[in-house]
């Protein structure tokens, strides 16, 4: 005979009440403590930032859910940045609500901010937008730039606009 547990909690029957409580006790029993930020016993994803269950088969990002938690919801627009620039610290005091552009702030401040080459998304290198801009400078038509270097021709306006890829001269 199977032995039914009766302490088995179902996130589809459970109400919101039950399922805050048992988002507190799951995130409270996994935390670890280090160098004054909070951390998790569940991996990182490969930005360094920790995924939990809030559901049956949903998932939130741990630093969202902590703030939520101890903070109330976050509003539309907004984002939970970290103070301690550490991805998988979900410790409150080391979270603020802010905007994209805050985070962007903070990232410049600390010297952080990927541009250029170095970000992952980037299909044009320095060198490559030194010879753009040489075109530019020679009326070459944006078309024909974007063709030659296989991008948008969006991207090659914002180059000559200063939109983008302003550090290379």
């Amino acid at each position: 005979m199977k032995r039914v547990n009766k302490e088995y909690f179902s996130w589809n029957r459970a109400d919101e009440e039950e399922r805050k409580a048992k988002l507190l006790q799951n995130f409270y029993r996994n935390l670890i403590i280090r160098n004054g930020c909070w951390g998790y016993k569940k991996s990182k994803d490969p930005n360094g930032y920790v995924r939990v269950e809030t559901g049956k088969r949903k998932y939130g990002l741990l630093h969202r859910i902590s703030w939520e938690l101890h903070n109330g919801e976050i509003p539309e627009g907004m984002q939970i940045n970290h103070l301690c620039h550490n991805p998988s610290c979900c410790r409150p005091s080391h979270l603020y609500l802010g905007t994209q552009q805050d985070n962007i702030n903070d990232q410049v401040e600390r010297g952080t901010f990927v541009k250029g080459s170095k970000h992952g998304m980037s299909l044009l290198d320095e060198t490559k937008v030194k010879e753009i801009k040489i075109l530019l400078s020679e009326k070459v038509l944006h078309r024909e730039i974007a063709e030659k270097y296989k991008v948008d021709r969006s991207t090659i306006t914002d180059i000559r606009r200063g939109k983008t890829w302003s550090h290379v001269v």
